[in-house]
């Protein structure tokens, strides 16, 4: 079972888009959970997290991001991509794990 993770920062006011793995064996690669998860080194980061595909998107707007890695949300089978808008705060880091079959 292959497994990996990679990472993007999101700089203040900036906006990073990330396309995600397909989870649970939906892709031409079959991975099984794949996490998304933000990390900033102080508290005080605020993003807008929007997750999913177009017409089908679970935004989160003012999303608090506080000092280590605790916001962390698991991938639903469709969801193509991950955009990060950096709303104020300290830079955020987006780290994004996925698990082979």
């Amino acid at each position: 079972m292959a497994s990996g993770a990679f990472q993007e920062v999101v700089r203040p006011y900036e906006r990073v888009m990330v396309a995600l793995p397909p989870c649970q064996s939906t892709g031409a690669v079959e991975f099984n959970r794949i996490f998304v998860s933000l990390a900033s080194d102080f508290d005080g980061a605020r993003v807008r997290l929007a997750i999913g595909k177009p017409g089908q998107w679970n935004v989160e707007d003012n999303l608090p991001v506080p000092a280590g890695r605790s916001v962390v949300r698991e991938l639903q089978p469709g969801d193509e991509v991950a955009s990060v808008i950096h709303e104020g705060g300290e830079p955020v880091a987006v780290l994004v794990e996925y698990q082979g079959l």
